[in-house]
């Protein structure tokens, strides 16, 4: 998702994530279970910074109530943040200020932070081949097939083409959808599945 903030709750304990216009961003959390420990940094007020554990997912996965890994209570101040602040565990990683630019030259759709520098491993969950969804932008919401994904994984190149466009969020956000597996049958398949002698 691009185009997110992330609301620390100092009397709830909790942090959710929210796009541009304040709307909870359903199983953002996905990746995080009661137990799990992340670290946040970049936040506005330092001592927000540091080291949690997951206590509960709540509100459809937008929000997780947290305590300190020593048992303390955690959010320090309530506070909004969207430039810069991260979340990581492992391989779950989530940030807030980024853009989504859009290169027609050579079909490459790059996330970088709000100051241009490239956001590494943003397509890590991606492969050549797959498919993916993009809406929320002026010019180019769609689907699109990967072709090639940068080293650092900032970037990927897809098979259809973009129109140039950088996706900066202020009034609304961006998401990329990845697309599941089609499955094809044909007629020989479909009854070599479901003949009694097989």
């Amino acid at each position: 998702m691009i185009g997110t903030r992330m609301v620390f709750d100092a009397t709830a304990h909790s942090i959710q994530i929210q796009d541009v216009t304040g709307a909870a961003i359903e199983d953002v959390f996905w990746d995080l279970d009661a137990g799990d420990s992340f670290n946040v940094a970049g936040a506005t007020t330092e001592a927000n910074n540091g080291t949690y554990e997951v206590l509960s997912r709540v509100d459809n996965g937008s929000k997780i109530m947290v305590k300190t890994t020593d048992g303390a209570k955690a959010v320090s101040t309530t506070e909004t943040d969207t430039d810069g602040v991260t979340i990581t565990s492992g391989d779950f990683q989530l940030s807030t200020s980024h853009k989504l630019v859009f290169n027609a030259t050579n079909d490459t759709i790059t996330v970088t932070g709000m100051d241009n520098s490239l956001t590494l491993e943003a397509f890590d969950r991606l492969y050549v081949n797959g498919k993916f969804t993009v809406s929320g932008t002026e010019s180019n919401d769609g689907t699109y097939t990967v072709s090639a994904i940068a080293g650092d994984g900032s970037s990927i190149t897809v098979t259809e083409g973009v129109t140039n466009e950088t996706f900066t969020p202020t009034a609304t956000a961006a998401k990329l959808t990845g697309v599941g597996t089609t499955l094809t049958l044909n007629a020989a398949d479909v009854l070599a599945m479901t003949d009694a002698g097989n």
